[in-house]
Formats: C-alpha cells, sequence, structure tokens
C-alpha cells in the first residue's frame, strides 16, 4: 500500500548515514519515487504529487513541513514523528532495497548536484516547468515512469 511522503522521508533518513536538507530530501524523494515507478512499484499515494517548482522536483507537503530548518539539516526525529502521524506503514523489503538503492547511487551528491540532475533536458521536470504554467505545475506520475523507465 502506497506510504504518506513522510514515511519517505523517514527511510530516507534512516538509511542514509549523512545528515540532509529540506532540499536534499524534496530530491532524493522524487529520485527514489521515480527509480521506484519504473520498476512498477509505487511508493506513494496520490495525495501527494510532486510539483515542478524552480529547484526542481518538490513534494509540497514536505516542503512546508520543512521550510523552517531552512538550509539546515532536517532533525530525523521529527520526520520520524510525521511519519507517525501521517499514514506511517513500513515497505516491503523489496521497496526498501529500491531506496537503499537510490541512495548508494546518488544520496551523497551535495543538494545542488542534486538540483542539476532533476533539471536535465527532457526530465519530467524540464517538461512540466517549461511546457506549463512553471511554479507549482503537478508532475503526472507517468512523465515520471515513463523517464526513469529509459
Amino acid at each position: 500500500m502506497p506510504s504518506s511522503i513522510y514515511t519517505l522521508a523517514d527511510t530516507i533518513l534512516d538509511i542514509q548515514s549523512t545528515a540532509l536538507s529540506n532540499l536534499q530530501l524534496q530530491k532524493l524523494t522524487y529520485f527514489c519515487y521515480g527509480i521506484a515507478l519504473a520498476k512498477k512499484i509505487k511508493l506513494l499515494n496520490v495525495e501527494n504529487p510532486f510539483e515542478a517548482w524552480p529547484l526542481g522536483p518538490v513534494n509540497r507537503d514536505l516542503y512546508f513541513s520543512l521550510r523552517q530548518f531552512q538550509d539546515g539539516s532536517i532533525p530525523r526525529d521529527y520526520i520520524h514523528h510525521l511519519s507517525h502521524v501521517y499514514n506511517h506503514n513500513t515497505y516491503t523489503p523489496e521497496e526498501r532495497d529500491v531506496i537503499a538503492e537510490t541512495l548508494r547511487k546518488i544520496g551523497h551528491l551535495p543538494a545542488f548536484k542534486l538540483v542539476d540532475l532533476s533539471h536535465l533536458p527532457g526530465s519530467p521536470w524540464d517538461k512540466t516547468f517549461k511546457n506549463g504554467a512553471g511554479n507549482g505545475d503537478i508532475i503526472p506520475d507517468h512523465l515520471i515512469q515513463d523517464y526513469f523507465s529509459s
């Protein structure tokens, strides 16, 4: 059963060995979600879409929950609490493996390198941000799945 954005963020912070900023966590949730979709695994419920913002894909709920920390590290216990408040599910071993695999590949990258990766020409963010009204347009799951499947 798909989970909330907070469960995904909590799982990322549980697996990741380094502190993360809001911007890094935004991008890592997006990349984990995209790679999982390419494998026909839906990590998030439909109430948590990613939107095209100037710095890349953003989950609005997660952003506004974490903006108080600005560029600082997100406290692990804060996200853990939010994940329990909002539909806390645990991921299956297969789902957790997809998250861990994604983090092994890109979890070490600084925030703006992750932004650059999300801004590649032809990416779901690129298509949505440049072809839509810009800031705040929902990035459709089919674009994310198609992109990460190729």
